[in-house]
This record gives C-alpha cells, sequence and structure tokens, in this order.
C-alpha cells in the first residue's frame, strides 16, 4: 500500500485505486500483489490514471488466467509505453 501511495501522490487516491485493484483481483485468477505491481509499472510509464484499470483488465483478458503471461505482458507493456514502440 505505501509503494501505492508514493505512486499515486496521496493517500486517498491510493487507497481509492486499492480498492479497485482488489475488487479486480478477487474477480479473477491473478494474484493481489501482481495486480498493485502492474498498476505502479503503468503509473510510472506515464499511463493515465483513468486508463490503469483499463489496461490492466484488458491484459487480464488477453492472458487468460495465466500469472506469468500476465506479469510478463504488463512488463512488456510499461516497456513498450516508456519506449514509444515496439522494438526487437
Amino acid at each position: 500500500m505505501v509503494r501505492l501511495k508514493v505512486a499515486t501522490g496521496d493517500a486517498s487516491t491510493a487507497m481509492k485505486e486499492f480498492e479497485e485493484l482488489k475488487d479486480f483481483a478477487s474477480k479473477s485468477p491473478f494474484d493481489l500483489p501482481g495486480v498493485v505491481d502492474a498498476s505502479i509499472m503503468f503509473r510510472n510509464a506515464g499511463i493515465e490514471a483513468e486508463n490503469i484499470i483499463p489496461t490492466i483488465k484488458m491484459l487480464g483478458d488477453v492472458a487468460q488466467g495465466n500469472n506469468e503471461y500476465f506479469n510478463r505482458m504488463a512488463l512488456n507493456f510499461m516497456q513498450i509505453k516508456s519506449a514509444g514502440k515496439a522494438t526487437m
């Protein structure tokens, strides 16, 4: 929760986002720590706050319930977003 507070900039925003992430994780096969990590990575990559949960849901759908795929795709998505393009 502390990392999320640092990433969001304040406790109330962090708590609201944490509740949304917890709700998503409870309805999906993904673990809460992985979902929170993805959220923090996306914020650090400059993804707008209103797009974080939809992006996590999209990657979760693509990963089809596989935690390893979800974590890998979240990292790759963050890298692409940071670089502005995909590279080989």
